[in-house]
């Protein structure tokens, strides 16, 4: 059993960053986090970020690059210049945070998904990279007889062509079983999103929702998923406050320096 390294995703900073990229990073290993998951990059040099990275002793663990769906003969020429700034960092993973589908989708959605993925992959790994998903809810609809879009899409491809990144507050909308999901596909998963929501799926810190991390932050610890990301999007405090009292629930689990 590992213990996982806890990390943030960017976007929960956004209006910091926006402000002061590289002061916010600083915050974030104030508060405890010792991995970000970046989800832009200010218009910063590759070099400029790998240092202060470097000098606040944060691991820059994934990258969530949105794809050109809009121009689709551009997805790969797109993401092979962002494969090449994010390698320049030493960011590992290439993560895609989303894929198109309609409200009924069908097999044909599922083939054209796994297309994009082979393309993407062969992209992102020419750079050193590994390239990878982050569903939201539309990827975890039903195709019918017990058939779910992602667990589809991971069937068809291999873990060196997608890792994924599960959001587990997702799967919780979606009452998914999330133990028997993870512990299937947990060695394909270096990276999970613990976010988590009050009645109404309405964000709140990790901890304080319906989620029921009390349960799954075990369980991550012993499928040996090394990276836990939080991730917030909704708040009833500033931003920093609640990055706060979601890493208070890692100290108080005893997952957590500081």
């Amino acid at each position: 059993m590992v213990t996982p390294t806890i990390g943030i995703q960017m976007s929960m900073l956004r209006n910091e960053a926006e402000i002061d990229f590289l002061g916010t990073l600083k915050k974030i290993k104030d508060i405890g986090y010792e991995a970000v998951e970046f989800d832009g990059f200010y218009r910063l040099k590759a070099k400029k970020v790998k240092a202060a990275l470097e000098d606040y002793g944060l691991i820059g663990i994934s990258a969530h690059t949105p794809l050109n769906y809009e121009n689709q003969k551009k997805i790969v020429s797109d993401l092979k210049k962002q494969a090449d700034y994010v390698a320049e960092v030493g960011i590992p993973y290439m993560i895609s945070p989303w894929f198109p589908l309609p409200k009924k989708p069908i097999m044909a959605d599922v083939d054209q998904y796994v297309d994009i993925v082979r393309q993407c992959s062969d992209a992102v790994r020419e750079a050193g990279l590994q390239f990878g998903f982050c569903h939201l809810d539309g990827e975890l609809k039903s195709l019918g007889k017990g058939k779910r879009i992602l667990e589809e899409v991971l069937k068809r491809t291999s873990p060196e062509e997608m890792v994924i990144e599960f959001d587990l507050g997702w799967l919780k909308y979606a009452d998914v079983d999330m133990e028997e999901l993870l512990g299937r596909y947990a060695g394909r998963a270096p990276i999970v999103h613990f976010r988590d929501y009050k009645v109404g799926h309405i964000d709140t810190e990790v901890g304080e929702g319906v989620v029921g991390y009390d349960k799954l932050l075990p369980l991550v610890a012993e499928l040996d998923i090394p990276y836990i990301i939080v991730k917030q999007t909704q708040f009833d405090r500033t931003p920093i406050e609640s990055a706060k009292k979601s890493f208070a629930f890692f100290q108080r689990a005893g997952y957590a320096r500081g």
